[in-house]
């Protein structure tokens, strides 16, 4: 399912704001992938995905009890 042009303005302004794709799927009452068509771009590289799992992952041992 293609998105309205209510829609795509409103999942525009959404991921401009920072929202996930997943995020603005849910706003919208569409399925994420119908976002993710209509507005590719927005998600992370592997490589940033990979920085944020390192840098969640180093502060996860830090608040693990000893």
């Amino acid at each position: 399912m293609s998105l309205t042009r209510a829609q795509h303005s409103t999942a525009q302004r959404l991921l401009d704001d920072g929202c996930s794709y997943r995020e603005t799927a849910r706003t919208l009452g569409v399925g994420r992938a119908s976002v993710m068509k209509a507005l590719p771009g927005y998600g992370w590289t592997y490589r940033q995905a990979g920085q944020f799992r390192a840098a969640t992952r180093d502060r996860s041992a830090e608040r693990r009890p000893a």
